[in-house]
């Protein structure tokens, strides 16, 4: 199943995609950890979808014992409550690229199936641009899917017919050389070099 969304269109609901098995890779074993658990301080703080028709927001808060807490409120300028979605993880870099692993901890409106979900990693690039434009990149599930298909990956892929789960088992360390082996680039495109991502800027007051 393909999915070409915009950075635009996929800022009003990207995280709650996210969270979703059916549209994004889940992993079993994160990116390696850094040996100083420390967050990258560069991202924390608050930031605000590029202008569109739903602004969303995301903040990122650095943790004591190390990591971040994420907190991502979708659509902030509707009549209705926003879904508010809270996150753990932590940033690693990779040949001077940027890594988040995350985990989800609860969400607004959780339904039974979604407490149900064992908490899974999922992975994304960043970048901060020299005008200070934050680009989240999400793994893509085509390529992940394909990468096991040809053994470049471990892992387990589900048919569904919605659409397919799609889990790696491959360790932390073989995630890491399979990424500096293929390029981020071929983590995070489609079939068609699209990209699932989200751009966001610091809130303006």
């Amino acid at each position: 199943m393909k999915y070409r969304m915009s950075m635009l269109s996929l800022g009003v609901i990207a995280f709650v995609l996210f969270f979703s098995a059916s549209c994004i890779p889940e992993f079993k074993n994160p990116l390696p950890v850094p040996k100083e658990m420390k967050s990258d301080r560069k991202i924390l703080g608050t930031w605000e979808s590029v202008p569109e028709e739903n602004k969303s927001q995301v903040s990122f808060f650095s943790k004591k014992e190390g990591g971040m807490y994420i907190v991502f409120i979708n659509d902030t300028d509707g009549d209705e409550p926003p879904d508010v979605s809270v996150m753990q993880g932590y940033t690693t870099n990779l040949n001077k690229n940027k890594f988040l692993c995350l985990w989800f901890i609860k969400k607004a409106h959780q339904n039974a199936e979604d407490e149900k979900e064992e908490p899974m990693c999922r992975i994304a690039h960043y970048h901060i641009s020299s005008e200070g434009i934050l680009s989240i990149n999400m793994f893509s599930q085509y390529s992940i899917k394909r990468m096991i298909e040809k053994g470049k990956l471990k892992g387990e892929i589900e048919v569904r017919s919605y659409s397919d789960k799609v889990t790696v088992t491959s360790s932390s360390e073989e995630l890491a050389a399979a990424i500096i082996k293929e390029g981020v680039e071929s983590f995070i495109s489609d079939d068609e070099g699209d990209y699932v991502g989200m751009k966001f800027q610091r809130l303006k007051r």
